[in-house]
């Protein structure tokens, strides 16, 4: 069964995870919806959309050469799924590399809510 838009879910996507690699802060508050909310799993916190960009600009910070990778993008109706490894160098020479997952509803072309789920022992050295 085809899923209705799914080429539009799949340039948010990616175009959302392009901006956060470039440090396109702008870009990334862009693809969120005035109203929208992200959930972590490390946390168990749910945070809006600009608060969770302070805290990409904070990762940033701590991790040189950041970069997504093999970014796979399943849409559903109404959201996509999406998979993807992030990678990095920490400040004391060390690799950073952590598999991440995302289930995102989309509304109106923007991404509404994010629930986010990472290892909490790969994201370790970046959180401190």
């Amino acid at each position: 069964m085809a899923v209705e838009n799914a080429e539009p879910m799949e340039k948010l996507a990616l175009k959302m995870m392009r901006a956060a690699q470039a440090g396109d802060m702008e870009t990334v508050r862009d693809c969120y919806t005035a109203d929208a909310t992200l959930w972590l799993n490390v946390t168990g916190r749910t945070l809006k959309a600009d608060d969770h960009i302070a805290s990409i600009k904070a990762m940033r910070g701590r991790v040189n050469n950041l970069r997504y990778e093999d970014i796979q993008v399943k849409p559903f109706d109404g959201g996509y799924v999406q998979q993807h490894m992030v990678y990095g160098d920490l400040p004391d020479g060390g690799k950073f590399e952590v598999a991440a997952c995302f289930v995102v509803q989309v509304r109106d072309g923007k991404i509404a809510h994010r629930e986010e789920y990472i290892d909490s022992a790969s994201i370790a050295p970046v959180l401190g």
